[in-house]
């Protein structure tokens, strides 16, 4: 039998004493489903779904990764939030990213670097932790990559369809 069920990620450690648990989110599109409000699901040693909703979601960010803790409504102890670690997350709508966000939205965007225009992005290479734009550049035809990070991508423009990059000298070849 199929599940109606889709999973975000898994809950890692506990934080603090009050439950609040870090979940290691799937990819963005998981990371779109933690937010104040939402009812997910998690399975408990019966393998029965238990749903819990989110009362509230805290981020860092650290060396350049996005970490998510989260408190959940059914948890209010360490030990409660201990004994779900390493437990499966799960929605029951599958998790999909807003256009503007999809990765592959893109592709055929316009990259400008210091006011001009330099190439055109033709693919999104690499995982769900780290995509990287592969520009074609006008200059000479041939491929730059760019990781999609804030140190080389300073602005997206899903309108106007462009990518403002900054620091590319710190990717090309000498």
């Amino acid at each position: 039998m199929e599940s109606r069920f889709f999973e975000l990620g898994r809950i890692g450690k506990a934080r603090g004493l009050k439950g609040l648990v870090k979940v290691i989110p799937e990819g963005p599109a998981a990371e779109e489903s933690l937010f104040e409000g939402n009812l997910l699901y998690v399975r408990n040693e019966r393998g029965d779904w238990v749903p819990v909703r989110i009362e509230s979601v805290h981020t860092e960010v650290k060396k350049q990764r996005t970490l998510f803790f989260v408190k959940f409504d059914r948890i209010a102890t360490r030990e409660e939030a201990e004994s779900l670690m390493d437990h499966g997350l799960f929605t029951d709508q599958e998790p999909t990213l807003p256009e503007e966000a999809s990765e592959s939205s893109f592709i055929g965007y316009r990259v400008f670097s210091k006011g001009e225009e330099i190439g055109l992005v033709e693919d999104i290479v690499g995982s769900s932790m780290q995509q990287v734009l592969d520009i074609r550049l006008h200059q000479n035809g041939t491929s730059l990559l760019v990781p999609l990070v804030d140190e080389y991508v300073e602005q997206t423009d899903h309108q106007a369809k462009t990518i403002r990059c900054i620091h590319l000298d710190q990717l090309e070849d000498e």
